[in-house]
């Protein structure tokens, strides 16, 4: 069997080519996306070692109460935690930093039931989405329209509660 260098060499040099093409660069429309993206990524990963970190613990099960509805989510019942409490528990073990912003560069918020003080909430995560307001504390559980960028993104503990979706809104 003989290889036939010349085509390989010209294979190689399209691919090349092919590679060393410059990358479009994100347009100004594509920026509420990208920062939408970002801080989906961000909220999973922190969300994540919040989670591992939280099973690490040893702490009794919570029960469910027939107050609480399923689907619906208070994020009250979550004491509120700071970043810098939140890097302590999960840096350098479970994240090697903790993005304290989102996507589009405003504060994230973060809540923690750390001493098990009975609280219906132990962990969560939320960005205010493009606008940079909460829209409240109670959420109902479910996916929204990937174009509605001022809309809350929520994770709680281990779910994420509201998150951006392309199929949200839409009749099949």
């Amino acid at each position: 069997m003989s290889i036939n260098f010349r085509q390989l060499s010209l294979a190689t040099l399209i691919t090349l080519a092919l590679c060393a093409s410059p990358v479009p660069a994100a347009t100004e429309q594509d920026a509420p996306l990208q920062a939408s993206r970002q801080t989906i990524s961000d909220t999973r990963n922190i969300g994540a070692a919040l989670y591992a970190w939280l099973t690490e613990q040893e702490r009794p099960e919570r029960e469910v109460t027939e107050e609480e509805s399923p689907g619906i989510m208070d994020w009250s019942q979550c004491p509120p935690a700071t970043a810098e409490a939140i890097a302590k528990h999960l840096v350098p073990d479970y994240l090697a930093t903790l993005p304290a912003s989102d996507g589009w560069g405003k504060t994230l918020e973060f809540c923690l039931d750390a001493n098990d003080d009975g609280s219906p909430r132990s962990i969560g995560v939320r960005s205010s989405g493009s606008d940079g307001e909460f829209s409240g504390d109670i959420y109902t559980a479910g996916a929204f329209p990937v174009s509605n960028t001022a809309h809350d993104i929520v994770w709680m503990d281990g779910y994420f509660v509201t998150w951006p979706s392309a199929d949200a809104g839409r009749d099949d």
